[in-house]
């Protein structure tokens, strides 16, 4: 259908809770495994019951223009330093963030 293809894109403000984004992502990723839910800067959502709050705001987004245009404004945004600053982000920080993962920070390591 033409709304798969184009689909949907929200943005929330910084501060919202995740309690008001767990149910609803589940059920969009649940639906649309090709779905995104991110930050204003490209970073998963966070779920683990320490951190309350998307301190660094909500982007969603399901069908294939819409995904495109996440993934645009999120990785323009994730660069930007005087957007960073508003929010309280530090650019290099943000890098190591997002920064690839490499076969030594994603296989299990032995124990000491």
């Amino acid at each position: 259908s033409q709304q798969s293809i184009v689909g949907a894109i929200s943005v929330a403000p910084a501060g919202s809770s995740s309690w008001d984004t767990a149910s609803p992502t589940a059920v969009l990723l649940a639906l649309d495994p090709l779905a995104r839910v991110t930050d204003l800067i490209g970073r998963p959502l966070i779920y683990d019951g320490v951190r309350l709050t998307n301190e660094a705001g909500v982007v969603v987004s399901s069908g294939d223009v819409a995904v495109r245009v996440h993934e645009d404004l999120t990785g323009r945004l994730s660069k930007d330093e005087s957007f960073l600053s508003m929010i309280g982000l530090d650019l290099n920080l943000v890098r190591i963030e997002k920064a690839p993962p490499t076969a030594a920070n994603t296989l299990p390591q032995p124990l000491p």
